[in-house]
């Protein structure tokens, strides 16, 4: 029997480790003779957020796996499609980074099928959140319509069945901007605005704790390492920590 209350998420990762040396695309030579890879990036950020969703008690999957050879867009449709009719998908989210001909393109961008009022809103929230967490601008408004006809058509929003969004989180293409956010710190920083927009998608109570407190919790009540990894996994596991840590 399938737990309906039980959230899951599929999360995308664009492209793989293989595309830039076999298309030349979707990656840059920087003038230090360095090479930026899009799916390092998205890998990274995928990575980041699979962790702290499963720490929400959400169940997280993916079939193009960080840092791998890449899959093909039509192989990863099937999958999402058939794994969505054994056990349904609550979203998608597709992990990017973005790319134009304008060294100056910067900013963020969500896009959702145009005729999906959910995919719409979760698309508003995450830019709402992203300009409480980022520092960079959006891209445009921030929110894309994805509709037949259009350079937007992206087959991963059509094609799929669950409600599906493509992140685009900046330009690499723009050298200023990749130097700020394929960082470790903004990686961060992305992945917190994706899991908070989710956990308000949700409905999950999103509780931060510093590893500061985590550790003044765990000395307090003599938990064991164990013991604080079952709460933290545990579903509103932190909200728990979070009330503990108040009555010290």
């Amino acid at each position: 029997m399938i737990d309906k209350s039980l959230k899951r998420v599929y999360l995308d990762i664009g492209h793989g480790r293989d595309t830039f040396r076999k298309r030349h695309a979707k990656g840059i030579i920087k003038p230090n003779g360095r090479v930026f890879e899009e799916h390092q990036f998205n890998s990274d950020v995928a990575i980041k957020i699979k962790e702290k969703l499963e720490k929400l008690g959400v169940e997280v999957e993916w079939l193009q796996r960080p840092h791998s050879k890449e899959i093909s867009l039509r192989e990863r449709v099937k999958y999402i499609n058939a794994r969505h009719k054994e056990k349904p998908y609550d979203l998608l989210i597709s992990l990017h980074a973005n790319a134009s001909n304008d060294g100056t393109a910067n900013g963020y961008g969500v896009f959702y099928w145009h005729t999906n009022p959910d995919g719409k809103k979760f698309a508003k929230n995450w830019v709402k959140n992203a300009k409480k967490i980022l520092d960079i601008k959006p891209w445009g408004n921030g929110t894309w319509k994805s509709q037949l006809h259009k350079w937007t058509n992206f087959c991963i929003i059509r094609e799929t069945k669950p409600t599906a969004l493509l992140i685009e989180h900046f330009f690499f293409t723009n050298l200023s901007e990749l130097e700020k956010c394929n960082t470790p710190e903004y990686i961060e920083k992305f992945a917190d605005v994706t899991v908070k927009t989710i956990s308000e998608y949700f409905g999950i109570n999103h509780v931060d704790i510093s590893n500061k407190d985590l550790q003044i919790i765990q000395n307090h009540y003599n938990f064991s390492d164990d013991d604080m990894k079952s709460i933290e996994l545990y579903r509103n596991g932190k909200e728990f920590l979070r009330r503990l840590l108040n009555k010290i």
